[in-house]
């Protein structure tokens, strides 16, 4: 059980890592998906490590390298351009929160691109 948790753990960190990423590289096209993904991935990886508080800041620190390097590969196919993101801190990964701003999706609304949120 304690591998499929890490394997999990490690998934969801390049979940959240890949769509920081085009968070960061694309503030024009942020979007309430993207805003989901990073939430989600954030979450359960919370509640993961709750489930099993045994488990290391050092598992993802041993894979924050391999997996934002995939992660960034990810995202650049994803946005079909290079990232502007050359790194990403804990900070970033696990403690802040992407939201969209009022201003953002007044925006939208003004020029057609609404998401329904």
């Amino acid at each position: 059980m304690s591998k499929s948790i890490n394997r999990a753990i490690i998934s969801h960190l390049k979940i959240a890592m890949q769509h920081i990423i085009k968070w960061l590289s694309q503030p024009d096209k942020r979007s309430a998906s993207w805003q989901a993904s990073i939430h989600n991935a954030q979450k359960a990886i919370a509640e993961l490590r709750s489930e099993k508080p045994s488990i290391p800041d050092s598992l993802i620190h041993e894979n924050w390298d391999k997996k934002f390097k995939e992660a960034t590969k990810n995202a650049e196919d994803e946005m079909n351009k290079k990232s502007t993101v050359d790194k990403l801190t804990w900070e970033q990964v696990f403690e802040i929160k992407y939201i969209l701003t009022i201003l953002f999706i007044i925006g939208l609304i003004i020029t057609g691109f609404f998401i329904h949120l």
